[in-house]
């Protein structure tokens, strides 16, 4: 007989109680929040001595006067592009006074000048004013253009002046009549250059000079140093390395432009000697010496006089471009004074073009040759063989 056992039903299951949180799960988060927290002072702590070193680069390098002054003479050695215009005066002794207007240029092995010349020609009495002829000068990779305008008018201000010399109470003429009549004359003279040079381009070749070897030389060393970039950078590594240029005294800013002026005193003697020799042993310097004669002695800086100057010398920069953009200049010697100001823009000059309605400098001097004026014209090349050929005939 069996025994039944009782059937209960099972006991439903219970959830496990919630456990306490482990210090683990709880310190987890705090553990990204240290990290985060220390990187984000390291990253802060590098961004202020980024920040510090960065001020005292600016102050001590790139701010830095001398090294401004140093980067800028660099730019303006380095440049292949730059126009210039400015003023130079020379005054002399008893009044005397002339003054240039100058405006050049240089693109792209190109060279152009312009030139307004005035006179001043003083007197114990009175001062005579006068202009010569503008100057306009074009240099290719070619050849040389030069134009002179209002020649006329300066040889009959020429005239006029002379006339007015000569025919005050004292002098060798008197009357109107005379004085006209002396000065249409004397203007028949020119009449024949007038018309040749006046307004006229003129192309001038290396086959038009009669240049010594010694000349030609020189010139193709010059030329070589405008177009190289690397003796250029020689040239600047240089000065790098011997900065005669040294601030005397800080201008401040005006019309936007940083100013120093320049110490020229004995204080920089030894940096300009040690300047000049350096520069006299540059691949650009070794060329021309190679061309011996005068050229060869010019470099020689042992027979340099470096004497104290009397010169004031200002350079006025573009902090931010480190670009020389004005320069003021003065000196003087044994009662004589030059100044020199001038304005520097890089970048904006053009290429010259040769002009397309040059005359011959050869077809000029043959017409000069007979004209009333032949006997002060220098007989030309062309000429000067045509009479070699036919006398050995």
């Amino acid at each position: 007989m069996s025994i039944q056992q009782p059937t209960t039903a099972p006991a439903e299951s219970t959830p496990p109680a919630e456990q306490p949180p482990i210090m683990g799960a709880i310190n987890k988060p705090k553990k990204k929040n240290r990290k985060k927290l220390i990187i984000s002072l390291v990253v802060g702590s590098l961004v202020t001595i980024g920040l510090i070193a960065g001020l005292l680069w600016y102050l001590l390098v790139f701010n830095n006067p001398q090294r401004v002054l140093e980067a800028s003479i660099v730019n303006a050695i380095m440049s292949k592009n730059s126009v210039t215009e400015g003023r130079l005066t020379f005054e002399g002794k008893g009044n005397q006074k002339v003054t240039i207007k100058l405006k050049s240029s240089d693109a792209e092995k190109s060279q152009e000048l312009q030139a307004d010349i005035t006179v001043n020609a003083g007197g114990s009495d009175k001062s005579i004013q006068f202009s010569l002829p503008k100057v306009n000068v074009r240099n290719t990779e070619d050849a040389t253009y030069i134009k002179l305008d209002n020649v006329r008018s300066s040889i009959e201000t020429a005239i006029d002046r002379y006339m007015e010399s000569v025919s005050s109470p004292g002098g060798a003429i008197s009357g109107r009549s005379q004085t006209k009549s002396l000065k249409e004359t004397m203007l028949k003279q020119f009449e024949t250059l007038i018309n040749e040079i006046d307004g006229h381009w003129i192309k001038i070749s290396s086959d038009d000079l009669e240049q010594s070897e010694e000349a030609k030389c020189v010139m193709n060393a010059v030329r070589r140093a405008k177009d190289d970039t690397a003796v250029r950078e020689e040239i600047a590594q240089v000065y790098r390395d011997n900065n005669f240029l040294q601030i005397k005294k800080d201008l401040g800013t005006k019309d936007g432009l940083r100013g120093f002026e320049i110490d020229l005193s004995d204080a920089t003697l030894e940096k300009r000697k040690n300047f000049a020799k350096a520069l006299s042993e540059t691949t650009y310097a070794k060329k021309i010496k190679e061309c011996g004669g005068s050229s060869s002695k010019a470099l020689d800086t042992d027979a340099l006089d470096f004497k104290k100057v009397d010169v004031s010398l200002k350079l006025w920069i573009d902090n931010s471009k480190r670009q020389v953009r004005r320069v003021e200049f003065e000196g003087s010697s044994e009662g004589n004074k030059v100044s020199l100001e001038t304005g520097v823009m890089y970048g904006d000059a053009k290429k010259v073009e040769a002009p397309s309605d040059a005359k011959d400098l050869k077809d000029v001097m043959k017409k000069l040759q007979s004209s009333p004026l032949s006997s002060f014209v220098p007989k030309t090349s062309t000429s000067t063989n045509s009479a070699s050929d036919a006398d050995e005939a």
